[in-house]
């Protein structure tokens, strides 16, 4: 959220609070603060860690101010002294080596899911028909409970993958694919799911993923242990991580070419 936080000071509005968590929104876009007790989102401000969040910040509906490089609440300000980037620089890897990490990663994903729509959208993918995953995602958006559903989750790791390892293996047909298809499906999230749930798959079309997200999108090229990394993704959230780390490696096979 570099854009947010270094443009003019702006009014968000407060969604909704819990422990280590705050939501707030401007316009179409939310930004997430946090402490370092839980997962970083790609749209999250992290505040020093060791820190806690004070309580309480303020209410939902109540407005605090982001831009100028600070975030300030009733309660609280804090100055942002560094950034980190959500999105995963793309190396150089071998279709053939990353599938045989996807396989073992799906071998290790033995969990069972009420969302089992990944097939049809990256099925799409590979034969590079846009009309039809435009159709395939609008089955999985909304699909689910909570502020990120399952089927978003499926959708945004699928997304996310396939962007990424396309640019690594060099398959320029996925950027064209996912220009063609971006800004529809993102207008059918706008409306049939939560804002949450829809920023974060805007993030995941940018590149833009949580920290255990990178770190399997990393482990699926070779850079890290591969175990570690499933592991991290699937702990995410309440329900988001299985659907998420499923996503992620559909969306490699996806982009490979190839299928599971």
């Amino acid at each position: 959220m570099t854009t947010a936080c270094l443009g003019p000071p702006r009014s968000w509005q407060v969604l909704g609070v819990s422990t280590h968590v705050w939501w707030c929104s401007a316009d179409d876009a939310v930004l997430v603060i946090t402490d370092d007790r839980v997962v970083r989102l790609p749209n999250a401000v992290v505040v020093h860690p060791g820190h806690t969040l004070p309580a309480p910040l303020s209410p939902p509906g109540d407005h605090i101010l982001v831009g100028g490089g600070a975030v300030v609440t009733r309660t609280a300000s804090w100055r942002v002294v560094r950034w980190w980037d959500a999105q995963v620089a793309p190396v150089q890897a071998d279709p053939g080596e990353v599938m045989g990490l996807a396989r073992a990663a799906a071998d290790l994903l033995s969990i069972p899911s009420p969302i089992d729509g990944e097939a049809p959208v990256t099925a799409a993918l590979r034969r590079g028909n846009g009309e039809r995953v435009v159709a395939e995602a609008g089955r999985l958006i909304g699909r689910g409970v909570g502020l990120t559903p399952e089927g978003d989750d499926v959708l945004s790791g699928v997304v996310a993958a396939y962007r990424h390892i396309g640019a690594s293996i060099g398959n320029p047909a996925v950027s064209t694919v996912l220009e063609r298809v971006g800004p529809s499906v993102l207008a059918l999230a706008r409306t049939s799911t939560t804002l949450l749930s829809f920023s974060l798959l805007r993030h995941a079309f940018a590149g833009e993923v949580a920290a255990p997200v990178g770190q399997l999108l990393r482990a699926l090229t070779g850079r890290g242990d591969l175990p570690t990394a499933v592991e991290a993704t699937v702990a995410i959230g309440h329900r988001s991580g299985p659907a998420l780390a499923r996503g992620v490696v559909a969306g490699v096979a996806a982009g490979c070419g190839d299928r599971l």
